[in-house]
């Protein structure tokens, strides 16, 4: 093994085994935690960098208030649209009405 066994006192906890381990091991073990301080310092700048709940909800109410918006437009064009498609229909019988006239004419009979 590399590793010693102490048995130590202490007042609050009374005996207790101490593992003091060789230097091979006790350098693995410090890159390993130094490894782990790295990925923690890494984790928590990946954290910082989240949205939250608060921000997701701001952006939901921003949509929101966008697709009314978008809405509200595209219900007024087609009003609009369906409007303009009323009197060219209008105008589009008036010209038809011109044009039974023009194909009939009257005839006019002059006595000379």
């Amino acid at each position: 093994m590399n590793a010693f066994v102490y048995k130590c006192y202490n007042e609050n906890i009374g005996y207790s085994e101490v593992l003091i381990l060789k230097d091979k091991t006790f350098e693995l073990l410090e890159k390993i935690y130094i490894e782990i301080q790295d990925m923690k310092q890494n984790i928590k700048g990946i954290e910082e960098n989240m949205a939250t709940k608060h921000d997701i909800v701001r952006l939901e109410n921003k949509m929101d208030s966008n697709h009314k918006s978008l809405y509200g437009g595209y219900k007024l064009t087609y009003e609009k649209l369906a409007m303009l498609d009323d009197k060219v229909n209008e105008l589009d019988k008036k010209v038809e009405k011109q044009d039974v006239r023009e194909l009939h004419p009257v005839c006019l009979i002059s006595f000379n």
